[in-house]
């Protein structure tokens, strides 16, 4: 039987100009993907120069019953594209893919965590550039941001940081 999950997709960045890749739209950082078994998992968060062998289930309080998949060892690679989600204990490197589970654990499309959710919910990086969504009269409208200093990802650690002082 075939799911249909969310996978949040960074890599439209184009991280050596700081644009989004020719003909993609910011709301296609979220895209819908079909999931009829657990290598499916390994397909989606793998992307050109990045294959994912291990990942790791992420809960969040605020989903209710949904997860995401990340790529283990996302941290520890030379990552250059991030994302973070509200709620999240840290940035995860590379794509994530949302999942619902049943009550026996099994998956299945997400019970809660829409397409919108998750555009006002997470912010995507790629290296030094920050694109995230900030609702405005009733429409998600895309805004991003550089660093100068660092990437993306050291950014977001030092606001964690600052934000828990």
């Amino acid at each position: 039987m075939a799911f249909k999950g969310w996978v949040i997709d960074p890599t439209i960045i184009d991280w050596k100009n700081g644009n989004l890749k020719e003909g993609f739209k910011p709301e296609d950082i979220i895209q819908e993907a079909e999931f009829t078994d657990y290598d499916d998992i390994y397909k989606v968060l793998s992307y050109e120069g990045r294959d994912v062998d291990y990942y790791e289930v992420v809960y969040l309080a605020n989903a209710k019953g949904d997860c995401f998949y990340v790529d283990g060892e996302g941290l520890f690679s030379d990552q250059v594209y991030w994302f973070k989600i509200t709620g999240g204990h840290q940035p995860f490197g590379g794509k994530g893919f949302v999942l619902g589970e049943d009550e026996e654990g099994a998956s299945i499309s997400p019970k809660v965590t829409t397409k919108e959710w998750l555009l006002e919910n997470i912010a995507v990086a790629a290296n030094n550039i920050e694109l995230k969504f900030e609702r405005v009269d009733d429409q998600l409208i895309p805004k991003s941001r550089q660093s100068v200093d660092a990437p993306f990802v050291g950014v977001w650690m030092q606001e964690e940081f600052s934000n828990a002082s």
